[in-house]
């Protein structure tokens, strides 16, 4: 699992296939919460397509070249355009690759078949990073492990909920709790693979014309492409 996961974060490059989606704009982003944020890591960087690296880790963690490759989206913004282009991409490269786009309310049981390689689904929509973490990849979420698991995303992971129980027990303003999201950025990005960042999306807002000095700020996440900032319209009039 840990080398498909890697293979397949390799051979993501949302930096080539994003835009030609949501438009020439936005930002690239590295982790599950804007890098500005408590608990966000700038350090990330985003995936660099290794084409050579990502087949190597696939075959090692049993996708051969040609092999088939499944992606599963819910319907939600951008997600089943951006899962067709990696469908594209990976088609590209010579695999199988399989798409499916399914509707929110019908998609929960296939996601619970884990009949999936790549699930483009909705994370979270708290928006602090603790909450946002507990919401999503808390060990918690679980339970006891059935089979398949009801969860579709946690890592069950020790050493990420450790890192959260300290998280949950300091002051959100804190540099313990800063210093705690960043170990958990680092799990869930560069040493699980739980994640692959794309793209902030867009935001509109009204505003009166004689207000001056928006400053944008993203209160929820839409999922998978942590859509949250790219273009902001403002009125022209009240």
């Amino acid at each position: 699992g840990q080398k498909v996961r890697q293979g397949l974060a390799d051979l993501w490059n949302p930096e080539e296939a994003i835009p030609h989606i949501i438009g020439d704009f936005g930002k690239l982003s590295t982790q599950p919460i804007p890098d500005w944020m408590p608990g966000g890591d700038p350090s990330l960087k985003p995936w660099p397509f290794k084409e050579d690296e990502g087949k190597r880790l696939l075959a090692e963690g049993g996708i051969p070249a040609g092999g088939v490759i499944k992606i599963l989206a819910t319907d939600r913004p951008y997600m089943c355009q951006v899962g067709a282009a990696y469908q594209s991409k990976l088609h590209d490269l010579g695999y199988d690759a399989q798409f499916q786009c399914l509707q929110p309310e019908v998609a929960v049981k296939s996601v619970q078949n884990y009949d999936w390689d790549v699930l483009l689904w909705r994370n979270s929509a708290d928006t602090t990073a603790i909450r946002h973490y507990q919401g999503t990849w808390s060990i918690g979420l679980a339970g006891d492990p059935p089979a398949p698991p009801d969860d579709v995303s946690t890592l069950r992971d020790p050493e990420l909920q450790g890192i959260l129980d300290k998280m949950s027990a300091s002051p959100a303003d804190s540099p313990a709790y800063a210093d705690l999201g960043k170990q958990a950025a680092q799990i869930l990005v560069t040493k699980q693979i739980a994640t692959l960042p794309g793209y902030f999306d867009t935001a509109r807002i009204a505003a009166r014309n004689n207000v001056h000095g928006i400053v944008v700020s993203p209160e929820v996440y839409f999922g998978f492409l942590y859509n949250a900032m790219g273009t902001v319209w403002k009125s022209k009039s009240q």
